[in-house]
């Protein structure tokens, strides 16, 4: 079953999802000495990362990486790794080197693709983030995604319907191996797609974030389902 929080505003939401993940790192370290994160693209994904550089943890423990990137140059608007690199090196104690940027610039995606594979952690992510699409999408895990195709591969290429098309995906496969994966929505607009997901019949091809049911759902209360979990 989920457990799903929901939470006052957007403010609330950013601070809260800022904090669980702060939360599951903790355990981590605690554990192994180093924790690993999977970020999530998308313009509300900055103000996580502002409100998770002021938290306290041993940050320079903890290696970052990402659930997917667009083919474009890292300083593009579009790139994922954009605004973590901006916003998270505001923290000194956090250098580049703990940023794992997917090269999705290249044009030889699969290659690309490798070299990233070979950078993820052997155990899987300790926490990965996600923020829900208007039609049930994690990510650049759409509706129909050829990445639900794939069994054994946790890095893929794929093209997209949505601008930019080309891009680099963490598979299905990759996120059944984290500890705790996080969706987090807001706004009324992402209700229904709330609703899909958590109440409707199970069917991850059509609805990925179904993927992750079974995580922690940080829901802004415009966006919280109307009929009880």
């Amino acid at each position: 079953m989920p457990d799903i929080v929901v939470v006052r505003d957007p403010a609330e939401l950013a601070r809260e999802v800022a904090l669980r993940t702060a939360r599951e790192l903790e355990l981590a370290i605690a554990e192994r000495a180093w924790g690993f994160v999977a970020l999530p693209g998308g313009s509300f994904a900055r103000q996580i990362f502002e409100e998770l550089i002021q938290l306290s943890l041993q940050w320079d423990k903890v290696e970052f990486f990402f659930i997917d990137e667009c083919g474009v140059p890292p300083e593009h608007p579009a790139s994922r790794f954009a605004a973590a690199n901006l916003i998270l090196l505001k923290n000194p104690r956090i250098g580049p080197h703990q940023l794992h940027r997917i090269e999705a610039e290249d044009h030889d995606l699969e290659r690309a693709a490798v070299r990233y594979a070979e950078e993820l952690p052997d155990e899987g992510f300790d926490v990965m983030l996600f923020e829900l699409g208007h039609d049930g999408h994690i990510g650049s895990l759409f509706p129909g995604s050829p990445a639900f195709d794939e069994t054994e591969r946790l890095v893929m290429p794929l093209e997209v319907e949505q601008k930019p098309r080309r891009r680099i995906t963490l598979t299905p496969a990759a996120i059944a191996l984290a500890r705790l994966a996080i969706l987090y929505a807001h706004g009324r607009d992402k209700a229904a797609a709330v609703e899909r997901a958590l109440l409707g019949p199970l069917d991850p091809r059509g609805c990925p974030a179904q993927l992750v049911r079974d995580g922690l759902w940080l829901v802004e209360r415009g966006a919280a389902p109307r009929t009880s979990c």
